[in-house]
């Protein structure tokens, strides 16, 4: 496990915050907030996926934590703006996937 760790975890925890944060902020600078948002659902699958396939367990929280972090909090901001944008035009789909990624 201490190898697995140190030569593993750390590795890729850095490369997926480095490939997340480039990917969120390209994506959000091209696209809408609503594409997005379906963006990072995706992400999180895909993410589960892989950890259910490819990773060891114990690197579940953390690695979910920081696409939280990377994906959702750190566009916190922008994406609340284009809530209000969301109700307006009665964009209830989008709504939902909204609240599911903030909960």
């Amino acid at each position: 496990m201490y190898l697995y760790r140190d030569a593993f975890e750390e590795a890729f925890l850095k490369a997926s915050k480095d490939y997340y944060t480039n990917e969120s902020n390209i994506f959000i600078s091209k696209n809408t907030m609503s594409d997005y948002m379906k963006k990072v659902l995706r992400r999180i699958d895909e993410e589960q996926a892989r950890l259910r396939s490819f990773l060891h367990t114990s690197s579940e929280k953390e690695l979910l934590l920081r696409c939280d972090q990377i994906l959702i909090e750190n566009h916190r901001d922008t994406i609340w703006t284009e809530f209000h944008s969301l109700l307006l035009h009665d964009q209830l789909g989008v709504i939902v996937a909204f609240f599911s990624i903030n909960s």
